[in-house]
């Protein structure tokens, strides 16, 4: 491939990556899955070395290169492109030869715009329950989808701090007017709602009903469905 037709591409790949995910904190198998999906090669070193040079144009439109973290997404200490494309290289080059998988190489690092402090988790969690109530009556939500987007949206690593902002999450959902209960057994299509309407009951009761150090909320063990 030309090199005026590779830089064309790597602009595609930055565009298309912006465009998707735009205030989204994404990771880098975003940019390494969408160089093989426009350059077709079976050299991973090319492919690699391919998708560093879209972080370097992603980096150049204002992204910074960061990685999830008990509270949140955090930004690495560099700033500028070569900085963070020889770090994540670094990275790269620690696979073990003759393990590598290029889907490894999304664990590397993520990118984004903002760093997730406490006002940016906030906006997500109203953003997050701006889109569950939009789309509640066409289906039913349980609490695990919640905690679930919150920890990826988020970057966040506490099984506690998930917890916190996801109940800031259901908080705002009931203030929106869904409602929440539960289903007798797995495929019951007959909601039962809760006694609790309040969002400020609904959140204790889930507080009470959820042991972070357990984990989050999963299909089996949901606590609670919204509608």
């Amino acid at each position: 491939m030309e090199e005026t037709v590779k830089q064309a591409m790597l602009d595609k790949v930055a565009d298309d990556c912006i465009e998707q995910y735009k205030s989204d904190w994404f990771d880098l198998w975003a940019v390494v899955g969408r160089v093989e999906h426009r350059y077709r090669t079976e050299d991973p070193a090319e492919v690699i070395r391919l998708s560093l040079e879209a972080v370097r144009l992603l980096v150049a439109r204002g992204l910074r290169a960061g990685e999830t973290s008990a509270l949140g997404y955090k930004f690495w200490p560099e700033k500028d492109a070569d900085a963070i494309v020889a770090r994540i290289a670094k990275k790269a080059g620690e696979i073990e030869a003759g393990r590598y998988r290029l889907d490894w190489v999304g664990k590397i690092c993520h990118l984004g715009t903002v760093e997730m402090d406490e006002a940016a988790k906030q906006a997500k969690a109203a953003e997050i329950a701006s889109d569950l109530a939009a789309i509640h009556g066409d289906d039913w939500t349980e609490l695990s989808v919640v905690s679930s987007t919150v920890r990826y949206d988020c970057g966040i690593d506490s099984n506690e701090e998930v917890k916190r902002l996801t109940l800031a999450v259901v908080r705002r959902m009931i203030n929106l007017g869904l409602r929440v209960g539960n289903f007798k057994f797995h495929g019951d299509t007959d909601f039962k709602p809760w006694p609790e309407h309040d969002a400020e009951s609904v959140v204790a009761r889930i507080d009470r009903e959820w042991d972070p150090k357990r984990g989050d909320p999963t299909l089996a063990k949901s606590i609670c469905w919204f509608e």
